[in-house]
């Protein structure tokens, strides 16, 4: 069963994509088998995410260097606190099957390093 993201954590990515100069943009989630155990690397994890946030928000070829700073910044707080599940999620470019724990930890990321972009 396909659910949608929950708002305020795509807002906070919104939110972060914004301060990167993007426009607002349609976001299709991907459907990702999350059946195997092994985590993926941190780069696969950032990768993915710039893709998402980048078809959340829409993107220049300027703003595209900001997304991965942003998603660096993100991976770099939270890679080891967040469940296999949700980093081949994000690696899939998938946001919308995000456990409520890991959105929060995920969103507090994004909050500091917003911050550090200001």
């Amino acid at each position: 069963m396909h659910r949608s993201a929950p708002a305020a954590f795509v807002a906070a990515v919104l939110s972060a994509a914004m301060l990167c100069g993007c426009s607002a943009a349609t976001h299709h989630a991907a459907t990702v088998s999350t059946a195997h155990s092994s985590r993926p690397s941190k780069s696969q994890v950032i990768g993915g995410a710039s893709r998402a946030i980048e078809r959340l928000a829409g993107t220049s070829a300027s703003s595209k260097q900001r997304i991965t700073w942003l998603t660096t910044c993100v991976a770099d707080r939270t890679y080891t606190h967040l469940s296999t599940n949700t980093l081949t999620l994000l690696a899939a470019s998938n946001l919308a099957q995000i456990s409520s724990p890991d959105q929060k930890v995920l969103s507090e990321a994004v909050t500091a390093c917003q911050n550090q972009l200001a």
